[in-house]
């Protein structure tokens, strides 16, 4: 199965279906429901996570290709800039992994973030506006909390108070920025078990 088809067909996709949702008030309910039906599913697709591919390319570049097939940003260990093509993926070798993630309104969803399991790790992340990230997306980043040590978590509005609280289980952080994550009902209760949780990592959670 030729997974980066797969990806691009899924782009194109999702790209008829976002500019139909800005006349999504002209249409019937019913038909907004399929619409939003059809993206979940589209999304969910293209954040599967396919052995095969890994088996082919090894666990580095095929979580690359996820990340970047959904939104994302790379920056490799060897590279001052982010990645944002395939045509650009670097030879992966032992001195080359994705050293940071850089995701402004991508679609990344928790069934893709089991392609962090077998990948050495990056070391700062930035989720902005992705509305697809969920608690148990952000739990499953303990498959990299061996070398995570900088995450941002702006925006994601599906994001409670619980999947803020399991961060304590990221052992390496020293740093957190969290602002404008709607569904957090107790922010002083969630900061307060941070620094708690991680008494060595600087908290910042900026009021809007």
């Amino acid at each position: 199965m030729n997974v980066l088809k797969i990806g691009a067909s899924s782009r194109n996709f999702k790209g008829i279906l976002n500019s139909s949702l800005l006349n999504l008030n002209r249409n019937p309910p019913e038909h907004r429901l399929a619409r939003n039906f059809w993206t979940y599913w589209l999304n969910l697709i293209s954040n599967r996570v396919y052995q095969e591919r890994i088996d082919d390319v090894g666990p580095e570049q095929a979580c690359a290709e996820w990340l970047i097939r959904n939104g994302c940003e790379i920056k490799w260990s060897t590279s001052e800039k982010l990645q944002v093509h395939y045509e650009d993926m670097p030879d992966i070798n032992e001195s080359t992994w994705i050293q940071g993630i850089k995701g402004d309104n991508s679609s990344l969803m928790s069934v893709g973030f089991d392609h962090f399991k077998s990948i050495k790790g990056p070391e700062k992340i930035l989720f902005r506006r992705c509305h697809y990230l969920t608690d148990d997306a952000l739990e499953k980043l303990t498959f990299i909390g061996h070398s995570l040590r900088h995450l941002q978590l702006i925006s994601c509005h599906s994001i409670t108070d619980e999947g803020v609280c399991s961060l304590t289980r990221l052992r390496k952080l020293a740093f957190i920025k969290l602002f404008d994550l709607s569904s957090v009902k107790d922010i002083e209760g969630c900061r307060q078990h941070l620094q708690e949780g991680l008494p060595e990592c600087v908290v910042d959670w900026a009021k809007i």
